[in-house]
């Protein structure tokens, strides 16, 4: 499934998720879900992976604006030069002087590290956590490792860890984002590696070639009308007919 296939199934999860869980639509736990779907995608040869890190010219900017953001932040928060400090300053020492191929391969590790970096600082293991995933993807094969359950279970630290931190909803909305994409692509003719590299097997439905646009969406549509339909058995489907947004569409005000 493309990128936009797979943000709209990541939206509808979200949507169908946040109305079960707090009877309503919770454009936060949508969000999450959204951005969460995308992060299966971070391995080897995927789109999303290549459109963050092809463009070596966007990643050096990225860097530099990162690191003085993080230095003009230390340095308003502290009198003393700390190791934070001299971190920030790194990071835009690399994206001024890193040639456009190191910027290219490194992208991903230096975010990781800074992310990383980040999370051990303030004590945030979950957002450590979120590091090692982005260092790790980039080295693996598409659909493998970041299609399997114990992605799955990576995911579900995360996630449960930004939960505790305060992000509201972050570990139902984060977990069906990321089963989304998966569902997703196991309709797909290649299907996904659910134990990879235990069991070295694609599963899947194995319906759709990557092409297939008509039939991708489709199965969106199919998917939100079941979604639909388990909100109406439920009694639920009010959480979303009854939101001030849905009702100014309605009434054509919007």
């Amino acid at each position: 499934m493309n990128g936009p296939g797979h943000a709209v199934m990541g939206a509808s999860f979200g949507t169908f998720a946040s109305v079960m869980t707090t009877g309503t639509i919770d454009l936060q736990m949508i969000a999450i879900s959204t951005i969460a779907t995308s992060f299966a995608d971070f391995d080897t040869g995927s789109k999303v992976r290549n459109k963050l890190s092809g463009n070596p010219l966007r990643t050096k900017i990225a860097l530099i604006i990162m690191g003085l953001a993080s230095t003009v932040y230390h340095f308003m928060h502290s009198s003393s030069f700390s190791l934070s400090t001299l971190a920030s300053v790194v990071i835009v020492m690399i994206g001024l002087l890193m040639s456009p191929t190191q910027a290219k391969k490194a992208f991903f590790n230096v975010i990781a590290g800074v992310i990383g970096f980040t999370g051990i600082y303030y004590h945030q293991y979950w957002v450590t956590g979120l590091a090692v995933f982005i260092a790790i993807a980039p080295h693996t094969a598409h659909r493998t490792w970041t299609h399997s359950i114990w992605a799955l279970m990576a995911m579900y630290f995360i996630f449960h860890g930004a939960e505790q931190a305060g992000v509201k909803g972050a570990l139902i909305a984060g977990m069906a984002g990321y089963i989304s994409h998966i569902v997703a692509d196991m309709f797909t003719v290649s299907g996904v590696k659910l134990f990879y590299p235990i069991i070295d097997k694609n599963f899947g439905f194995k319906i759709m070639h990557s092409n297939q646009l008509w039939l991708q969406w489709g199965i969106i549509g199919a998917t939100i009308v079941a979604f639909i339909g388990i909100l109406l058995i439920t009694g639920k489907l009010d959480g979303i007919l009854n939101h001030p947004v849905v009702k100014v569409i309605a009434m054509g005000d919007l």
